[in-house]
């Protein structure tokens, strides 16, 4: 007889868990020897995107990540930190305070290993060996909060088959640009994301976020050469920022389409430029600030 399969995962599946992991985190984990600390952070991405090549779809996805990651301090008078992190899936989500509890304890027994070795290289090296000191964490205020997502348009509702047309559609109003753009990619993707931290201090912060973005890139032959052009837009947003744009002072990005027309115009105009001779004296060169970088 099969076994019915495990519930799906969503963003939503942490709510679930939020209270029980919290107790973990400030109440059983300070019954491990040597206690000093302990923090969780754990996250699940729910996504979706579409990649073209030359107007036609090369491959499209919808998936989720869930994983988590723990640190522990512990130790006498050279404590030190431990770390654990893993990846989960939906197998795990029957069992998650399980899970999460034997990463605490794999954090806690790193750190106590660390925080022995520490102690005897203080007593070992003498005057070096004092460099080495305890895992103090700096003190902070403790919050319990919410951050809700910003977004119009809940990257979770939107059709694959609308991430697949957005790439598509980019790739053609690129190649419509030019006859001599030999090469034309595009990729759209958006993703809502959701992350909880958790702290034995009592820190309980439930953050989440939308990001969506775009990529393209047009290859050009020319009398001098070919040229490749390629650039990235998107936000901390819903899919509206690759359908409308977004403009908000000092950020202005426009539609996709118009992105992919304008990327498209600018490496045809420049794989048909001739080559800039260099002049005999220092000149001030004017560049385009979007594209200027560290």
């Amino acid at each position: 007889m099969l076994s019915p399969s495990p519930s799906r995962v969503t963003v939503e599946s942490l709510d679930r868990f939020r209270a029980n992991l919290q107790s973990l985190v400030a109440e059983k984990a300070k019954t491990l020897p040597s206690f000093r600390y302990c923090d969780l952070r754990i996250e699940v991405r729910e996504e979706k995107g579409a990649v073209a090549e030359n107007g036609s779809e090369k491959g499209s996805s919808e998936d989720y990540a869930f994983d988590f990651g723990v640190r522990v301090i512990a130790g006498g008078r050279t404590s030190s930190s431990g770390y654990y992190g893993k990846v989960l899936g939906t197998t795990d989500l029957s069992r998650l305070e399980d899970v999460v509890w034997e990463g605490i304890r794999q954090a806690h027994g790193r750190a106590r290993a660390s925080a022995r070795q520490k102690s005897q290289m203080r007593g070992r090296y003498g005057t070096l060996g004092s460099s080495l000191t305890p895992s103090d964490l700096a003190p902070v205020v403790v919050h319990q909060d919410t951050v809700p997502a910003n977004f119009t348009v809940d990257p979770r509702q939107v059709p694959l088959a609308d991430t697949i047309a957005m790439a598509v559609d980019g790739c053609k109003e690129m190649q419509g640009q030019g006859s001599n753009i030999v090469y034309s990619a595009c990729s759209a993707s958006t993703f809502l994301l959701r992350e909880l931290f958790l702290s034995s201090d009592g820190a309980d912060i439930d953050q989440s976020f939308a990001q969506t973005e775009g990529f393209a890139i047009a290859i050009c032959s020319g009398e001098h050469g070919n040229y490749e052009l390629y650039d990235f837009t998107g936000h901390q947003r819903g899919w509206e920022i690759l359908t409308e744009g977004y403009s908000n002072g000092p950020i202005i990005l426009p539609n996709f389409m118009d992105f992919c027309r304008t990327l498209g115009a600018d490496a045809v105009e420049v794989a048909s430029a001739p080559p800039l001779k260099p002049p005999e004296k220092e000149v001030t060169v004017v560049t385009n600030p979007h594209f200027n970088t560290l």
